[in-house]
């Protein structure tokens, strides 16, 4: 009905107060898509994310017009470049708590 959809796990979009807590992706075969796309949602609460990427994963999730988020106890299993990709450019209120980023390169990209 939809074709192919951005992110293997959750495509959030148009949301205002999203909390989500206590959520683990594993994947079947390798998926290279963004566990977790935030598309126009403020603000967000990420809490005890985790996600599983193939090794060689851009990142684990996807801000576009994030205004404010929460990003605590979240780990990944495989070593990637980045936690989060920004890809409208706009850096504004993210903060991080208590993750466990030892396997990422950096928490956060924008572009």
């Amino acid at each position: 009905m939809f074709g192919i959809l951005p992110s293997y796990g959750l495509y959030c979009r148009h949301v205002e107060g999203l909390k989500l807590r206590d959520i683990n992706l594993t994947l079947q075969s390798p998926d290279y898509r963004h566990a977790l796309i935030c598309d126009d949602v403020s603000p967000v609460v990420i809490d005890s994310f985790g996600a599983h990427p193939p090794k060689g994963a851009e990142s684990v999730i996807r801000f576009q017009g994030v205004k404010k988020a929460l990003i605590c106890n979240c780990a990944t299993s495989e070593e990637i470049s980045d936690f989060i990709k920004v890809t409208d450019g706009q850096m504004n209120e993210v903060n991080f708590v208590g993750n466990d980023f030892q396997r990422i390169k950096q928490d956060v990209k924008t572009e």
